[in-house]
């Protein structure tokens, strides 16, 4: 049985930077996320963008690990993760078709209801949220406010 909570709850973890860790980043999310009233597709959707900012944080990440942040309130759930070490702002491309790689950040776009990217001297934070149908969108994106003067693009994903 599913619920909605009636406050704010908050949890985060750290992983190791390296492949193995994608997996159980995925389920860490997903198992948080099955807390709140999701449809099987919306919690994999849920699920995808954990997976995709994971390895990116991987991949790109210069760090030892990485963070996985989640916030759930009676409105939704948000999900961030933060890597260390990338000098490099993540840009959301769209790859040509015989492109190997490159669609993370575009898929995480279009999967979430909003998206944020911020970057502050030491790490770089990519955030989605996902709302619960029926539930008012709230107006700030998560993830906006992570340490001093940080670099930050924000957008309202697609329409449902």
């Amino acid at each position: 049985m599913r619920f909605v909570p009636d406050k704010l709850t908050k949890l985060a973890r750290s992983f190791p930077s390296e492949h193995a860790s994608i997996r159980d980043s995925r389920l860490f999310v997903r198992r948080f996320a099955e807390g709140w009233p999701f449809s099987t597709g919306r919690l994999a959707d849920i699920e995808l963008a954990a997976s995709e900012l994971s390895t990116n944080a991987v991949v790109h990440g210069a760090g030892d690990s990485y963070e996985v942040a989640l916030e759930g309130s009676p409105l939704g759930l948000s999900l961030s993760v933060t890597s260390t070490g990338s000098q490099t702002f993540p840009q959301v491309r769209q790859p040509r078709a015989d492109e190997e790689s490159g669609r993370g950040l575009l898929i995480v776009s279009r999967v979430g209801d909003t998206f944020a990217i911020t970057q502050t001297p030491n790490s770089v934070t990519v955030s989605c949220s996902f709302e619960i149908v029926g539930q008012p969108s709230t107006s700030t994106p998560p993830g906006s406010a992570l340490g001093p003067s940080p670099r930050l693009w924000s957008a309202p994903c697609h329409q449902r």
